[in-house]
């Protein structure tokens, strides 16, 4: 029996409600679990790191990776609301 989990990792791009939505959109896609990455922003950019070409290309002029990754950052409180979302939709919630 194969099981199949949608990676939706951080491409909800900081848009909570985007990330809601992706839960459901895998559902229909008929996927066992669903999975996100968890992170403090903190521990993966300081407000001195420099950008690649393409973070460059893709973020504001002020925006520092720091602030970035804060965009990207789930809470406890929407980790949890989340799960609920998956469990609504009878599908395995998981996080890394």
């Amino acid at each position: 029996m194969t099981y199949v989990i949608a990676e939706i990792g951080i491409n909800f791009d900081g848009k909570f409600e985007r990330a809601k939505k992706l839960i459901k959109l895998a559902k229909l896609c008929g996927v066992d679990a669903v999975k996100f990455q968890v992170f403090k922003a903190r521990t993966l950019a300081r407000e001195d790191s420099k950008k690649t070409i393409d973070q460059k290309k893709t973020l504001k002029k002020k925006d520092n990776l720091s602030k970035m990754w804060k965009k990207m950052e789930l809470n406890e409180k929407q980790i949890h609301f989340l799960s609920l979302i998956a469990k609504k939709n009878n599908l395995d919630f998981l996080c890394s």
